[in-house]
């Protein structure tokens, strides 16, 4: 969404909240209601006209700004292109995973062998992206939403497969701080769907605690990763299994 017509949504929100109507601006600022109307309509506020707009409603043009960001829709998911442009360079996709954990522009160069320079890069390749805002001094002000994941099955997804999935299955899980379980049955139609549904559930609560914990210190907080997978039985598995402990 561009940023003018954004602008003025959030202006007329305050206005509504205020019981500012267009009557009452034409009589504040001596022009036509209809004039009101129309600069209103047609988005052709000049930056004078809007600053004597926020003088009336007692706030600052940089809080109008402020809350415009806030007010800002935030994306849930990239689009297949954009996710191809972030997984053919792994290391760019290194530096997205750290920013939608909350990683600054310095907590990233003090533990990451990477140089300032191209960290900037990588940064305004993810604000073309529009995952983030890189602001002046560096400053990374996120744009996704708390339930924000890479698409099912999408490039991002295929190229962790190969690398960040692999790393993750090594090594003893559970004498590293994590948990690992694992179960197998024959379930029903009915039972696989209600197990399928407390796995979105489980994702969602991840992402929500994720996104609650950025308030706290990185001191506060350790990279954990969770793999949820439900899939049937492959062909000839048990087969195989059962004809191999026929020959032992």
């Amino acid at each position: 969404m561009q940023q003018t017509p954004l602008l003025i949504a959030t202006l007329k929100k305050i206005l509504k909240a205020n019981n500012v109507t267009y009557k009452i601006l034409a009589d504040k600022l001596e022009m036509s209601e209809s004039s009101i109307k129309r600069i209103f309509a047609e988005e052709s506020l000049s930056l004078q006209r809007l600053e004597q707009i926020c003088a009336l409603i007692n706030i600052d043009l940089s809080d109008l700004v402020q809350m415009m960001n806030r007010d800002k829709p935030r994306i849930s998911e990239l689009t297949e292109e954009q996710e191809k442009v972030a997984a053919a360079d792994m290391r760019l996709l290194g530096v997205a995973f750290l920013v939608v954990n909350g990683w600054a522009f310095d907590n990233i160069l003090t533990r990451y062998p990477i140089n300032a320079a191209d960290l900037v890069h990588y940064l305004l390749v993810l604000d073309k992206l529009r995952v983030i805002d890189l602001e002046p001094n560096n400053r990374i002000r996120l744009l996704i939403s708390p339930n924000f994941s890479w698409r099912k099955n999408g490039p991002i997804q295929r190229a962790l497969s190969q690398t960040v999935q692999k790393d993750f299955m090594e090594g003893d899980i559970e004498s590293a701080g994590g948990q690992q379980q694992f179960v197998s049955g024959m379930l029903s139609a009915a039972s696989r769907d209600e197990i399928s549904k407390h796995l979105d559930r489980l994702s969602l609560l991840f992402n929500e605690l994720k996104h609650q914990d950025q308030r706290l210190p990185l001191s506060q907080r350790t990279g954990f990763s969770m793999a949820t997978t439900l899939r049937p039985w492959r062909d000839g598995l048990l087969e195989s299994m059962i004809k191999k402990h026929e020959n032992q």
